[in-house]
């Protein structure tokens, strides 16, 4: 009988500690948060995407609720509680063993993935991963996967970019747009503060909505639901702020076309605002319950097969005001709520997009806030198969002395910058327009990149 592995007496740990009572539950989220359901294989990641699950309704995984929640019979996790029970004396023990059998794995699968790209003559994509590889072993950095970097698979068919934006340069620079699920389920749009992150993607949830047939489930810790519907169909009707708020008669038509639209889609249940209880918990649990709606419609012929979920917290700076780190660093409180958010938007197939504020001018003061703040940007970077940063000039005074020069700089300009495109797409940073009165982003012909 061959020795059990570290992930077997991981398993077993997990499901030793679920029977000794609920003070159990934050150490095994805690931990789980940690891996990823590739570090297991066959039977042992059944049983781990089983207890992550449990754990995100709040249930301890024992053996017998893991076993049925991954649809095998309970003597198989009762078995692999048995082997592994001797391997670790603890739960963190555990947790480095999988993380260290993984980086092992991980750099192996590395430099072949780099030998076999050079023998087909890919020598930057050789380099590349053999660089990967190497920074892996000395940064110790064993929770990232090859996975993340399939795009370097000369021979890997792309994923499908099922959702698109107004801008069509912007979604030539993604790859071809986003993708929901699997490696591309998880986007982050940053922009120092007043930029109009929120604005922009008010922007995209009627092309979302009615032109890509897409469910959206708006989560914000600042807007009411009644304001988040207003701004979008403000934005579907194209009508300036105070268009919108005077109710001048020769605007209502659109304003009516485009409310009863949209109104249509908030009755099917196709668009949901969260304005209370804005927590991790609760975002993840009214995502799943639109998850398994969009699942059910599809499966009924109520909607088309390409239609996919979109969750977008707005904003993550805000998402943790009340939340209670106890001794954990805001960091590692980051990291494990982007590992969860991550996990279920790639079981779900759905997207996830998260907007962040960046600040410059808080950037340099360096004060304690403002390094959480930049600390938390990291680990939404880390987790994000796709980055995209918004600019937009807010002194219109020296916006309109910079114009009068002969030869403009660059700032004056709005931009939109892909600062990740995981799975394929184009890094680097173009010029856009926006229209003052509205305040949505439009492309600009046959403008190179900065």
């Amino acid at each position: 009988m061959s020795e059990p592995s570290a992930t077997t007496g991981f398993l077993s740990i997990v499901m030793q500690m679920s029977g000794q009572g609920l003070d159990t539950l934050e150490p095994l989220r805690d931990a789980v948060a940690r891996l990823m359901p590739e570090m297991f294989t066959g039977e042992e990641r059944q049983l781990f995407e089983a207890a992550c699950i449990l754990l995100d309704q709040g249930h301890l995984p024992v053996a017998h609720a893991t076993a049925r929640q991954a649809g095998l019979p309970p003597l198989r996790a009762g078995r692999i509680k048995l082997q592994g029970r001797e391997l670790y004396g603890n739960l963190s023990a555990a947790l480095e063993g999988v993380l260290r059998q993984h980086a092992q794995a991980s750099t192996v699968q590395r430099l072949t993935a780099a030998l076999q790209a050079a023998s087909k003559g890919d020598l930057n994509t050789a380099q590349v991963l053999a660089q990967e590889a190497a920074e892996s072993t000395l940064l110790g950095d064993p929770a990232a996967s090859l996975r993340d970097y399939h795009a370097y698979d000369v021979d890997a068919l792309p994923e499908p970019r099922l959702i698109t934006t107004t801008l069509h340069q912007l979604n030539d620079d993604l790859g071809g747009g986003l993708g929901a699920g699997g490696t591309l389920c998880m986007s982050l749009i940053a922009a120092p503060s007043g930029v109009g992150k929120s604005t922009f993607v008010f922007q995209q949830i009627p092309h979302w909505l009615l032109t890509e047939k897409h469910w959206v489930l708006y989560a914000s810790g600042e807007m009411t639901a009644d304001y988040v519907f207003g701004q979008v169909t403000r934005l579907h009707a194209r009508l300036s702020e105070a268009q919108y708020n005077l109710r001048i008669p020769k605007f209502q038509s659109s304003l009516r076309r485009g409310n009863a639209q949209l109104r249509q889609a908030i009755e099917q249940g196709r668009f949901t605002a969260l304005d209370e209880d804005f927590t991790p918990e609760s975002i993840r649990a009214l995502a799943r319950i639109k998850a398994q709606e969009l699942k059910k419609a599809r499966e009924a012929g109520d909607a088309p097969e390409t239609a996919r979920l979109i969750v977008i917290v707005d904003n993550w700076d805000n998402l943790f005001e009340s939340y209670d780190f106890g001794k954990l660093r805001e960091d590692q409180v980051f990291q494990r709520e982007m590992q969860r958010f991550a996990r279920q938007a790639s079981e779900y197939g759905y997207h996830h997009m998260n907007l962040a504020q960046t600040n410059g001018e808080a950037e340099d003061a360096k004060g304690p806030a403002e390094a959480h703040q930049m600390q938390g940007s990291k680990k939404l970077n880390a987790k994000s198969s796709h980055q995209i940063t918004l600019y937009r000039a807010r002194d219109a005074q020296a916006v309109a002395k910079a114009l009068s020069e002969a030869h403009p700089p660059n700032w004056v300009h709005p931009q939109i910058g892909v600062r990740k495109a995981r799975g394929g797409g184009c890094c680097g940073v173009r010029r856009y327009a926006t229209d003052g009165a509205l305040g949505n982003w439009h492309d600009v012909p046959n403008h190179s990149e900065f």
